[in-house]
């Protein structure tokens, strides 16, 4: 039994004890609602910038089936509502904002939840933990070698071809990226009755550097050459990519005095010099400005008896040229004006693919060699259709894609434009100038991903 002194001392001991407890009690319990709610809020914001991040790519994925920024905005925002709600029940989220921009095909949102405080407002002072996320995706092209072959002959009006312009301009965009070096790569083969190689026509054929039979253009480096106009190849490797070289030339240059001349011999050909349009061929190009410029500049000959026919099979045979691995050499000669980043990837690789967009309004009818010049239209239709046939077969079998638009064609060019394409979903075909820009965009969809840009 306790004197009476230190029961005294004992019950003051309980009740300071007591109020130490009191005491610590409110602090302690104040850390662990803290520590609490700060569990809570990581595990919230963790499943809200999921939430986000998903919305975003089903948003920026919708861009794959139309290009609609209002549409793309609507599907990110009920993809958000779906997601988020796998949350906690006590938690109150909300889309701050959602964008979707049609131009480079990405759609940004930030949203915000709110988290009851473990305790409330007594002890921390708050009744809830605010947290935020947000995310931005967006449609992107894959890395892509892309040769588009632009027809420019006077059956295309010059609205049409303005309208040609802005088409192939918004698909060089969706290839390439406003950035350069981002995603693909565009090279560009205008034709009409004959396809401008540019100085690399000169090397092509055997020739050196600023070479210019034409006389057009006698003393402006090559960096501005505007017109070397080249012929068909003949010979064994005439429907083949194989390089040029020593007894494996590509065609040649043929002036007036030149075709003059051979027709003397019982050879009937046709002078170059005269036909191709004015506006050359540009190399695999990851610059979009480049790209830009050069389709703003698209122009037939200035020569006023040129670019009345379509010598359909060279511009083909030009693209395939552009992205062939062989044909690096070529593209990549700085003394001809190339460069290293003009040089085509290697075939079949799957991360890369090669593709071509051919887009014509008529039937192709004419060369330059025999026997493309058999003074027969009906044949020469023939010669260079059946040209353009195998130019198309062998591409497929190094496995690169054509998509073939036909604008306002007869049916007997819409037969060779199917055959190139190889599939019906690879032909597209327009009367309505304004649908161009559509059938561009459609295409560039095979080639889409979809990835978070931050």
């Amino acid at each position: 039994m306790r004197p009476p002194l230190f029961r005294a001392l004992w019950h003051d001991a309980r009740a300071h004890a007591a109020t130490i407890f009191a005491i610590v009690l409110v602090p302690f319990a104040a850390v662990t609602g803290f520590a609490i709610d700060a569990v809570n809020a990581v595990s919230v914001k963790q499943h809200l910038q999921y939430a986000i991040d998903a919305s975003v790519l089903a948003g920026a994925r919708s861009f794959k089936s139309e290009f609609s920024a209002e549409r793309a905005a609507f599907i990110a925002s009920e993809a958000f509502t779906a997601n988020i709600a796998t949350a906690h029940d006590h938690v109150t989220c909300d889309i701050n904002s959602v964008t979707a921009d049609r131009t480079d095909l990405s759609v940004v949102m930030n949203a915000s939840c709110e988290i009851p405080t473990t305790f409330g407002s007594s002890i921390m002072g708050r009744r809830e933990v605010r947290v935020s996320a947000a995310a931005q995706a967006a449609a992107r092209h894959k890395v892509a070698d892309v040769a588009m072959i632009l027809d420019i002959s006077l059956s295309m009006s010059d609205e049409e071809i303005a309208d040609l312009k802005v088409a192939a301009k918004r698909a060089a965009t969706l290839i390439i990226g406003t950035n350069p070096g981002e995603r693909g790569r565009v090279a560009l083969v205008p034709f009409a009755s004959g396809v401008n190689a540019a100085d690399f026509g000169n090397l092509a054929t055997g020739r050196v550097s600023g070479a210019d039979p034409e006389s057009d253009n006698e003393t402006l480096p090559h960096s501005v050459i505007e017109r070397v106009c080249v012929t068909e190849r003949t010979g064994m490797h005439a429907y083949t990519d194989a390089a040029p070289g020593p007894g494996n030339y590509v065609g040649s240059v043929l002036t007036v005095a030149d075709a003059d001349a051979r027709k003397e011999t019982g050879t009937v050909v046709r002078s170059s010099e005269e036909i191709c349009p004015d506006s050359p061929i540009l190399p695999l190009e990851s610059n979009i400005s480049t790209v830009h410029t050069a389709l703003d500049g698209l122009q037939r000959s200035s020569l006023s008896a040129a670019g009345g026919f379509t010598a359909g099979h060279m511009g083909i045979a030009w693209a395939w040229y552009l992205i062939s691995p062989n044909w690096t050499g070529v593209w990549t000669n700085t003394s001809f004006g190339g460069s290293a980043v003009h040089a085509p990837h290697p075939y079949r690789d799957p991360n890369r693919p090669k593709v071509v967009i051919l887009m014509s309004d008529g039937t192709f009818q004419y060369g330059f060699e025999a026997p493309f010049t058999s003074g027969s239209w009906t044949r020469e239709k023939l010669l260079t259709n059946n040209a353009a046939r195998r130019f198309c077969r062998n591409m497929q079998n190094e496995g690169i894609t054509i998509y073939s638009i036909g604008y306002n064609t007869s049916t007997e060019a819409e037969i060779l434009l199917r055959f190139c394409a190889g599939h019906s979903s690879r032909f597209l075909t327009t009367d309505e100038p304004d649908e161009l820009i559509e059938l561009y965009e459609q295409i560039t969809r095979d080639f889409m991903g979809v990835g978070l840009v931050q």
